[in-house]
């Protein structure tokens, strides 16, 4: 094992926590860069498409990524100016923009799907482990989300 996860305190800890995502990240970033898309893209093709049953708007991914709406927005424009994602205004609220895939996002969210990274990468742990992950990072999302909340108020945790 290396310095980073040898020790036993919290921010070894944590460290080791940001050092894990980064590697898996990387790992899912070169693995669709063949693609030509980035995890962030595969991500709100996902929530697009498997969440929200086709359809959504930048407030709620904002809310299911955890992510500023700025910056989803800005996600959004790129992934339009590449013919993933079409935006359409609502006839009822020129405001309001839905976001779905197109035909090239589609055939992009399932060449994503059906990448391996992620699959090679969890599935080195046990079903019990998996499960063991599971809650421990629904724990530590509830924890961030108090933590942010009191600092700030964000718009994506309203």
């Amino acid at each position: 094992m290396d310095k980073v996860s040898e020790k036993n305190g919290i921010n070894d800890l944590w460290l080791l926590y940001m050092k894990a995502q980064r590697c898996c990240f990387k790992a899912r970033e070169k693995e669709l860069s063949k693609y030509g898309i980035t995890p962030e893209q595969a991500e709100m093709l996902f929530i697009i498409n498997e969440i929200c049953g086709g359809s959504s708007n930048a407030g709620e991914i904002s809310r299911l990524t955890i992510r500023e709406p700025q910056t989803v927005a800005g996600i959004i424009v790129r992934m339009a100016k590449i013919g993933l994602v079409k935006r359409s205004r609502d006839a009822k609220n020129r405001h309001f923009l839905f976001i779905t895939l197109t035909d090239k996002g589609q055939e992009a969210y399932q060449n994503s799907k059906n990448a391996r990274s992620t699959q090679n990468i969890i599935s080195a742990l046990s079903d019990k482990q998996q499960g063991q992950l599971r809650s421990i990072l629904k724990i530590m999302i509830i924890a961030g989300k108090e933590e942010l909340l009191k600092h700030y108020k964000p718009i994506f945790l309203r």
